[in-house]
C-alpha cells in the first residue's frame, strides 16, 4: 500500500551515497559525510511513478535521523532548518505510510505532522485505492486483506487480527466501508448483538463497539466538522407505544453519547451510507421500519449539522410489484445509493446485466438519468459461494472522470462510460475467492479513544 504513488529522494541517495540495495538507517551516510543541503533536498524531490523502487518510503526517514544527529557539528543548512510551511509541503505529498516513517525520525516532524491542518489536508490530497476483503480466506479472528490500483500494477496483501470480538458462521464480520482512511467493518444482521470495528491500516489504531440489544448496531460512522470529533449514528428498537426505533450519537473524542430522538424509519444495514455535503443517505429498511414504505419515502437522510432525520423519492420511474431476479418485490430493493463526482446518485438494478445511474440535482431536488449500462454476460463458478454477500449481482464502487467501477459478482471490472467499454482487473492472489470491495484513502487520520466500547441500548 506504502509502494503505491510513493515520492522519492533516490537522486540523493545514489549521488552522494552509493547505496544501492537494501538501505538502512544506520548506512546513510559516514561519520565524514555532510548532511544534505536545504538546496539538494528541495530541487531532488521528484515523484516516482514506479511502483517497484525499494527506497521510496524508506530513504527520507533515514535522511531525516543521520541530519538530527550531525544537525549540531554542521554550520551548513540542512534538511531540520528549513522553515516548518515548507517542511509540511515536502510532506504533505509524501503517502501516508512514509509520513508515519518519518514521525518516527523526527520529534519535530511528528508534532507538525499529528495537527488538525496538516491531517485534514494531507487525507484531501491522498492518491486512492482498491481495499478487499477475501470471504474465502478470512477466518473467524483473522480477515484477509488485498490492496491495489485500478491497474492492479501492485497487489500488497494485509492481516486484519481481531482484538475484542470474533465472527462466527451466521454473523460474520465483514468489510462495510472506507471513510477517512478507516476501514469499517460490520458484524452480519444479528437481532440482539452487534459489532463495529474500525480499522486504520497504516497507523494500525483499531477500535471495536459491541452493542446489546434488539436491532442495536451502528448505521453511520462521519467526520463532524462543528466539533471536530469523528462520530458513529446508533440505532435500537426504542420499545415505546409507538414502537419506534431509537437514535443516538456517540462521540469519541469527548465520549459523550447522546440521544437524538425516535424516528418510524431505518436504514438498510447491508450497504454504508453515501456522504454528500453533510448529509448521510440510505436506502431505507422496508422491513424493520415501523411506517408505510413506497416511493416517494424511499430514501433516508440524516443532516449533521442539524441532527434532523427525514426520508425523500428516490430516482427513476415508479416502482410496481413483481418478480426482480427471481424473488419477489419493488425495484428499490435492487437500488443502491452512490457519489457520482460530487452529487448523491442511484444505482437502478433493471436485470442481471443491466442497470441505469440516476443523479440528484441538488438545486433542483430533481432527479435525471445519467447513464445506461449493460454488462456482460457472466456466470459464477459453482463452487464459489456467493455468502455473504447480499449484493451479489452488481455495486457500483466509484464514479470518477468517465470511469465506473463495480463489482459483478466475484469480479472487479473499469467501464469507460464514454466509449462504452471495459476491462477485468486482475485480482491476484484472490482470482476466485468471493470478497467485498471498498476505494479506500490511506490516511494518518486516528481516533485516540479507548480500544472497546461495549454499548447497551
Amino acid at each position: 500500500m506504502g509502494g503505491i504513488n510513493c515520492f522519492s529522494l533516490s537522486t540523493i541517495w545514489f549521488k552522494k551515497h552509493r547505496a544501492v540495495d537494501n538501505p538502512r538507517p544506520d548506512h546513510v551516510r559516514g561519520d565524514d559525510n555532510p548532511p544534505p543541503d536545504l538546496t539538494l533536498v528541495r530541487n531532488t524531490l521528484v515523484y516516482n511513478q514506479s511502483v517497484h523502487n525499494p527506497i521510496s518510503c524508506c530513504l527520507l526517514p533515514a535522511v531525516i535521523t543521520r541530519v538530527a544527529k550531525n544537525r549540531r557539528r554542521s554550520k551548513k543548512k540542512n534538511l531540520l532548518d528549513l522553515p516548518n510551511d515548507i517542511i509540511i509541503d515536502i510532506l504533505i505529498k509524501l503517502p501516508a505510510e512514509c509520513v508515519l516513517r518519518c514521525q518516527l525520525a523526527s520529534k519535530h516532524l511528528e508534532i507538525l505532522a499529528k495537527t488538525h491542518f496538516f491531517i485534514r489536508t494531507h487525507l484531501a490530497r491522498a492518491t486512492s485505492i482498491i481495499g478487499v476483503q477475501s470471504l474465502s480466506q478470512s477466518t473467524d479472528r483473522a480477515i484477509k486483506f488485498y490492496f491495489m490500483d485500478e491497474q492492479a500494477k501492485k497487489v500488497e496483501e494485509s492481516n486484519l487480527k481481531l482484538n475484542f470480538c470474533y465472527t462466527d458462521e451466521w454473523h460474520p464480520v465483514m468489510l462495510y466501508d472506507s471513510y477517512d482512511g478507516f476501514l469499517l467493518f460490520k458484524s452480519k444482521d444479528n437481532s440482539s448483538r452487534s459489532i463495529f470495528v474500525i480499522w486504520n491500516p497504516t497507523t494500525e489504531e483499531q477500535v471495536t463497539i459491541t452493542m446489546e440489544g434488539l436491532y442495536f448496531q451502528v448505521c453511520g460512522f462521519y467526520f463532524n466538522p462543528r466539533n471536530k470529533e469523528y462520530e458513529v449514528l446508533l440505532q435500537y428498537w426504542a420499545r415505546g407505544g409507538d414502537e419506534k426505533f431509537g437514535f443516538d450519537i456517540l462521540s469519541f473524542g469527548s465520549k459523550l453519547r447522546r440521544n437524538i430522538g425516535t424516528y418510524s424509519y431505518v436504514p438498510r444495514s447491508e450497504r454504508p451510507p453515501t456522504i454528500i455535503n453533510g448529509t448521510l443517505y440510505w436506502m431505507v429498511d422496508k422491513i424493520l421500519s415501523r411506517g408505510e414504505v413506497n416511493c416517494s419515502n424511499s430514501i433516508m437522510t440524516f443532516e449533521i449539522g442539524t441532527n434532523k432525520l427525514s426520508t425523500m423519492q428516490h430516482g427513476g420511474a415508479p416502482c410496481e410489484a413483481g418478480y426482480n431476479f427471481g424473488s419477489i418485490g419493488y425495484k428499490h430493493d435492487y437500488m443502491h445509493l452512490i457519489a457520482m463526482e460530487g452529487q448523491l446518485g442511484l444505482c437502478v438494478l433493471l436485470s442481471y446485466t443491466e442497470f441505469v445511474l440516476c443523479v440528484l440535482n441538488p438545486a433542483t431536488n430533481n432527479w435525471a438519468k445519467a447513464h445506461s449500462v449493460t454488462l456482460p454476460e457472466y456466470t459464477m463458478p459453482e463452487y464459489i459461494s456467493c455468502w455473504p454477500n447480499e449484493l451479489f449481482v452488481a455495486e457500483v464502487l466509484k464514479i470518477k472522470d468517465g470511469k465506473l467501477l463495480f463489482r459483478q459478482q466475484n469480479r472487479l471490472l473499469l467501464w469507460d462510460l464514454g466509449l462504452n467499454t471495459h476491462k477485468i482487473i486482475e485480482k491476484k492472489g484472490f482470482e476466485n475467492d468471493n470478497f467485498r470491495s471498498v476505494i479506500h484513502t490511506p490516511s494518518l487520520v486516528f481516533l485516540d479513544t479507548d480500544k472497546l466500547i461495549q454499548l447497551d441500548k
